[in-house]
């Protein structure tokens, strides 16, 4: 006699099935029993979507500390990338400020966590027009030359270079400098013209510079008569 399909898909392998279900279940009561833990973990803070001809006008917190809460299973896959808050710039395309007030939508937390509060909780941005603008290039001295001599002649090459950041920051700056030149190297024959190879930095963290860094420096000594 054949048995009906509805309780051979029932009986057939049925171990294997039960086996299934008794682990399905101690899962979802090991879950269920779980208890729920509460973490701070420190999230990244991205922009996306800045509109071309913009930059940040103002310093931004780059991380912000999430006070988390969830089965402690889950909390450990809310670090890295699932934790950064995401502030999206397309509606923003002129400059003006703009403030984000972080939460979950601004995650990308794993299901069951849930975020109790954010420090600090809310961001501000300040937009302005991005600015290009080539200045000067100051050589550096870290202390006065040898005793007994003087610089006869400086120069550096390039002696201007292109600094790129929001308007206003960048408007305010003239000059760049080196890193100081060390007149140590001098010692040996003090009036034998040297050449060196310096950085150029700019002290605004909001301005970067838009060419090569390197800017090389040749300068000599005479003595004092």
């Amino acid at each position: 006699m054949n048995t009906p399909k509805p309780i051979r898909l029932l009986t057939d392998h049925f171990g294997w099935k039960l086996l299934s279900l008794s682990m399905a279940a101690m899962l979802w009561i090991a879950v269920v029993d779980e208890p729920e833990l509460t973490a701070n973990v420190t999230a990244p803070v991205e922009f996306r979507n800045l509109a071309t001809g913009l930059d940040l006008g103002s310093d931004v917190p780059d991380r912000v500390v999430l006070q988390l809460r969830g089965p402690r299973s889950r909390l450990g896959l809310a670090t890295g990338p699932r934790s950064a808050i995401i502030l999206d710039l397309s509606t923003q395309t002129r400059p003006g400020e703009r403030t984000f007030t972080v939460q979950e939508v601004n995650l990308n937390l794993p299901g069951g966590i849930n975020l109790v509060r954010a420090v600090p909780s809310q961001i501000r941005v300040v937009l302005e027009h991005r600015l290009r603008k080539d200045v000067a290039v100051t050589l550096r001295f870290n202390g006065p030359p040898p005793a007994g001599y003087r610089v006869r002649w400086s120069q550096v090459l390039p002696d201007r270079i292109s600094i790129v950041g929001p308007e206003r920051h960048v408007s305010q700056i003239e000059a760049v400098e080196t890193d100081a030149l060390d007149f140590s190297q001098f010692r040996s024959d003090p009036e034998k013209p040297t050449e060196v190879m310096l950085n150029a930095f700019v002290s605004d963290p909001l301005v970067s510079l838009a060419s090569p860094s390197q800017i090389r420096a040749r300068i000599q000594l005479e003595k004092i008569n």
